[in-house]
């Protein structure tokens, strides 16, 4: 393959910048939302809070949802360059996705409440199996064990 040593994965690729590009529209809305509410939403929000921390949301997502909402952003522009560099299938866009869900990671842990412990490890775990599953997958291409060996 043309400037690439390794066989691209244009439909992982496709998916995951799709996927994160609609992502990335839905968090900028409901910022833009959230800034449109202004102090009355902000209220509202606070009065929900209770409730919502209830129902399992994490107290500290909804005290700095601002915040946690520019995270995710970041978090989906990565993911639509993280799904750009599989669609051309370069070794050094494997290596990026690797640091980019590494990068993830990192950046969702904090948000992952343990007020009830079941529920904060089953979000850990799940967090941690999606993003080592690409992980792992993009290493093994890289080794070679899967997926065409690089030529």
């Amino acid at each position: 393959m043309k400037g690439s040593d390794f066989a691209s994965d244009r439909p992982l690729g496709v998916v995951l910048a799709v996927g994160s590009g609609l992502a990335l529209l839905l968090t900028l809305l409901t910022l833009a939302l959230l800034g449109m509410a202004g102090e009355e939403g902000r209220r509202e929000l606070a009065r929900e809070s209770e409730r919502l921390a209830g129902l399992g949301a994490s107290p500290r997502l909804l005290m700095h949802l601002d915040l946690f909402l520019w995270t995710m952003a970041g978090v989906c522009a990565l993911g639509i360059l993280k799904g750009i560099g599989l669609y051309r299938g370069t070794r050094r866009s494997f290596q990026f996705a690797i640091g980019a869900n590494l990068l993830a990671v990192a950046a969702f842990v904090p948000w992952v409440s343990f007020e009830n412990p079941i529920r904060g490890l089953l979000s850990l775990a799940s967090l941690l199996v999606l993003s080592g599953a690409l992980i792992a997958y993009c290493a093994l291409r890289l080794a070679g064990r899967i997926g065409p060996r690089p030529g």
